[in-house]
């Protein structure tokens, strides 16, 4: 045989086997974004994210070629017949073009999470709060869930349901002709998790050339259960034909955890509280990368574990066994404080075969029981704590005097909260019903340097501490605390104009808001992505959305089939809405106040509401007068009392300190510095 024939079968042989183990036979390319990673709190979460991505793709025997923010270019991308990006927040505006291009001469797109949610520079791009790539998607982008139980499994279209650990969710708007492949589900893998409308999982674009996926399926909370790979496989050979997985996909064993290394202490602070976790507990294990301890009810120690040890625990109504042993209640308690303890939590009873959730958290954790359930407490200081908070409420790159004047306001309310004793069996809960706090996945050197700077202070009024509540973004005025709730006056929380100049127009009126709405004020959070934005909703969509809302807010069934109009019905003197009008073709609805945004969401607070109620109603009807839309221009996002978080960081960018900050927004208190 001579060498030429040789040379021939052995290429044939080996692209045989290739073939065989499933190998895809078009170019696959991956985004590992620079950007995204530099705008992320703690980067050992995105790396980590990204080998989640790469052991997915090698247990799917895929080849692929990773790329960099500056290899997105028409022509690299044109090597191509697949791009994935997963959890890709930040793509530059020439990166966005490419991709268009890509998709437009064939490619085709998989996109996860916050895919294209921001430019480079962790900047919006447009007015409308969608995606970059919202019209190769198919969906606009509309709210960040987070509140188990919620998203903790897919149903398929197709049939069936596949488990996730993280509930971490992105809700989408899916556009006319836009598929829906998957709708999202509660833990239970039954329950529904959002209103119809609200709920889209899966979808791939009426031009076949995308799918979008409302969470990181990479992650490895996610991947590691062989169910979602297999998903994922699915999805791709749906978008890629010529892509062909192999049914048998391998179990990667027990899940590999990021490696945090040795942590900073922050503050001197002795002040301890706990803090209740918004986890599910069932079957798990802790484990650090040094030595920690394990004590029982009474505080005795039951084990010593050498460093990165799995410390197993299952728990029911009566009281958790770890490593062999029953109790009421567990300590696990780090002997190096700058070691973290880093916790699995499995979604199902299947163990190391599981979706599950991962967490790491400072000093120390206690399982225990709270009303016969199970659950998760994190003791720590309270500075290790803010340090947690203040880069999760905003972002960690703000300017240092915006994030101290942040520290000062999470200190001031935690203190406030701990005092109130308003939960049995922890200090302060851990979402955003209280302050939204995961431990080391938010933590970030700027926010322990900001916590630091202020370690301490507090605001207080007459000498009590102060009622600070916060949100994103004022849209330009911030409102009086008794408007925009039920309660009484507060001298501290009163109506302030976010900037340097007075505002001349009536915002009792419809066309005085519409005008301040529509033209520039030089307010200090107009730098915030939600500063303006519009919604527009047909009258089949707001009949949908109503139907599912009302019967929550009113606490009563409501039924119609056809909606006559909605008016605005009062407002506050400073814009925002009070009361809003609502006629059918059965009843008249009157909704009030910060409710009025929940009309949006399903009656649920948060999910995919209104940005604010500083709006203005433009409906648009039909040759035969019927509503036919609804475009809502509004500005802001979130109450408006107190705190303007995009506005602090405007303060601070034009050479405020964190004091005229805490002045301006709470006039009338004092900062306590001890």
């Amino acid at each position: 045989m001579n060498k030429k024939r040789i040379a021939f079968l052995v290429i044939a042989f080996f692209c045989l086997l290739l073939h065989s183990r499933g190998f895809a036979l078009a170019p696959v390319a991956v985004l590992d974004s620079e950007a995204t990673l530099q705008y992320t709190p703690n980067p050992l979460f995105k790396q980590w994210e990204m080998e989640g991505v790469f052991e997915t793709l090698k247990a799917l025997h895929l080849s692929y070629q990773v790329l960099h923010d500056e290899d997105l270019t028409a022509g690299e991308l044109s090597n191509y017949d697949l791009l994935i990006l997963p959890n890709s927040k930040d793509i530059s505006p020439r990166g966005i073009e490419a991709i268009q291009a890509f998709a437009k001469r064939g490619g085709k797109v998989f996109a996860t999470g916050f895919a294209s949610y921001r430019d480079n520079h962790d900047q919006s791009v447009g007015t409308n709060n969608n995606f970059q790539l919202s019209d190769l998607f198919g969906v606009d982008y509309l709210r960040y869930n987070t509140v188990p139980p919620a998203g903790g499994a897919i149903k398929l279209q197709s049939g069936g349901t596949v488990d996730l650990g993280r509930n971490s969710v992105i809700q989408v708007r899916p556009h006319p002709g836009t598929l829906m492949l998957g709708s999202w589900l509660n833990d239970d893998g039954v329950t529904r998790s959002f209103p119809e409308t609200l709920d889209a999982a899966i979808v791939e674009s009426k031009d076949k050339n995308s799918m979008y996926v409302g969470e990181n399926l990479f992650a490895p909370e996610n991947a590691h259960n062989i169910q979602v790979k297999s998903l994922i496989a699915s999805l791709f050979h749906a978008l890629v034909p010529s892509i062909e997985i192999s049914e048998a996909v391998p179990f990667a064993g027990y899940p590999k955890l990021p490696e945090f290394g040795t942590l900073p202490l922050v503050g001197e602070s002795r002040v301890k509280l706990d803090v209740g976790l918004p986890f599910t507990i069932g079957n798990g294990f802790i484990t650090s990368e040094s030595r920690f301890t394990v004590l029982d009810a009474e505080k005795q120690v039951v084990l010593s574990p050498r460093k990165d040890s799995m410390i197993a625990f299952t728990s029911d109504g009566h009281g958790f066994t770890v490593a062999g042993r029953r109790g009421p209640r567990f300590y696990f308690l780090a002997r190096d404080l700058r070691y973290p303890l880093k916790v699995v939590l499995w979604h199902g009873k299947e163990d190391p075969g599981s979706t599950y959730k991962f967490a790491a958290f400072r000093d120390m954790l206690v399982l225990r029981l709270s009303a016969g359930k199970p659950i998760l407490v994190n003791r720590l200081s309270l500075e290790s704590y803010l340090s947690g908070v203040v880069s999760h409420e905003v972002p960690f790159h703000f300017h240092q005097e915006a994030l101290k004047a942040m520290a000062i306001v999470a200190r001031t309310f935690a203190l406030k909260e701990m005092k109130a004793k308003k939960f049995a069996d922890y200090d302060i809960c851990a979402t955003v019903q209280c302050q939204a706090y995961e431990g080391l996945a938010y933590e970030a050197p700027s926010s322990r340097t900001a916590v630091e700077a202020t370690e301490g202070r507090t605001l207080t009024y007459e000498k009590r501490l102060a009622d600070l509540p916060y949100y994103a973004t004022c849209g330009g005025i911030t409102e009086d605390v008794d408007q925009a709730w039920n309660l009484s006056p507060v001298p501290y929380l009163k109506s302030v104009v976010d900037g340097d100049e007075p505002i001349h127009d009536d915002l009792t009126t419809d066309s005085g808001v519409k005008n301040f709405l529509t033209k520039e004020h030089g307010s200090y959070c107009e730098e915030s992505s939600r500063y303006r934005w519009k919604e527009t909703y047909s009258e089949t969509e707001l009949v949908e959305l109503f139907n599912a809302s009302l019967p929550v807010l009113l606490k009563r069934p409501v039924h119609f089939s056809k909606i006559n109009s909605v008016a605005v019905s009062g407002r506050t003197p400073h814009g925002r809405v009070t009361s809003l009008q609502i006629a059918t073709d059965a009843e008249s609805f009157t909704i009030g106040k910060d409710q009025i945004r929940w009309l949006f969401s399903g009656g649920q607070i948060g999910l995919g509401g209104l940005q604010s109620t500083l709006f203005v109603i433009d409906p648009k009807r039909d040759a035969t007068g019927n509503l036919a839309s609804l475009t809502i221009l509004g500005g802001g996002w979130g109450h408006g009392v107190g705190l303007c978080q995009f506005g602090a960081e405007g303060m601070a960018e034009r050479g405020f300190s964190y004091e005229n900050i805490l002045s301006h927004y709470f006039p009338g208190t004092s900062l306590v510095v001890p």
